[in-house]
């Protein structure tokens, strides 16, 4: 079997979609729809679902997929020159970590760590377990209550505290801050309304609630991270409030990367960092 069709089929697991594989592999999307059409005649069972015009990858397709990132990966590194030990780590980062400590931290991680490279991405949390679990990524840094799932592993990195910010006062109980659905929000509803406060505006992202709150929206709840980001050069007017609950921030990653000496060393970099 030539491994290009195995090359296509991974591209379009971490892409979703054909004409983002073609791209990635600088192919027509033509030839990327003939290579998976190709696979699945060869593989004898359904690799993709299709629903009117979307097509995403079966049961079958994805544990297909995750063995071909694996073997591909192997291969290259037999081929490639033995002075070359660099390690491609493919991470999801929820996308408030990234936008606040978590690009420097992980940036710190490249400086330290011989051999290391990193494919970065950013999403919400859910996205990144899902990813993982598709194997379209190795490892994810993401906020919120504890993900549990079959052949990953959940490292606890720190607790970020949850603040308050405001452009005048905190003198009231109804807040803006993250929407329903969001696994941060999940994991600290429940002491939210304990401390009597009802969030009344839900915002996309932490990012959007805390740029309401500096210009005079209401009051925002969101992670200290990013609203320390956020608000530098604004501390004159901007009151920040520190609240007594926070939001787990865990590392998770497949179990086959125990045995990677480069991750280790990166996973081992993140947990003391983050103490």
């Amino acid at each position: 079997m030539k491994t290009e069709l195995l090359e296509t089929l991974v591209a379009f697991q971490q892409t979703g979609s054909v004409t983002e594989a073609s791209t990635s592999l600088r192919i027509t999307q033509s030839s990327a729809s003939k290579r998976l059409a190709q696979l699945e005649s060869i593989a004898g069972t359904a690799l993709f679902k299709r629903q009117g015009r979307q097509v995403s990858l079966t049961e079958a397709g994805n544990e297909m997929a995750s063995k071909a990132r694996e073997a591909i990966a192997t291969l290259k590194s037999i081929l490639e020159p033995q002075t070359d030990h660099s390690t491609l780590i493919a991470i999801g980062v929820s996308e408030s970590i990234l936008t606040s400590w978590g690009a420097p931290r992980l940036h710190e991680a490249l400086k330290s760590i011989d051999g290391l490279e990193l494919d970065i991405h950013a999403h919400r949390s859910p996205v990144i377990v899902d990813k993982l679990r598709m194997g379209a990524y190795d490892a994810g840094i993401c906020a919120g209550s504890s993900f549990g799932a079959q052949g990953l592993i959940s490292d606890r990195l720190k607790d970020e505290n949850m603040v308050l910010i405001a452009r005048k006062n905190l003198d009231t109980e109804e807040l803006i801050s993250i929407e329903t659905s969001a696994s941060t929000w999940k994991s600290i509803s429940r002491k939210v309304k304990d401390q009597g406060y009802k969030i009344t505006r839900h915002q996309e992202s932490y990012a959007a609630a805390v740029n309401m709150a500096t210009n005079g929206f209401g009051v925002a709840l969101a992670p200290e991270g990013i609203a320390s980001r956020m608000t530098q050069g604004l501390r004159r007017s901007v009151i920040i409030k520190p609240t007594s609950f926070s939001r787990p921030v865990s590392l998770i990653y497949r179990k086959s990367l125990l045995q990677n000496e480069t991750f280790e060393a990166l996973r081992e970099h993140l947990i003391k960092e983050s103490m």
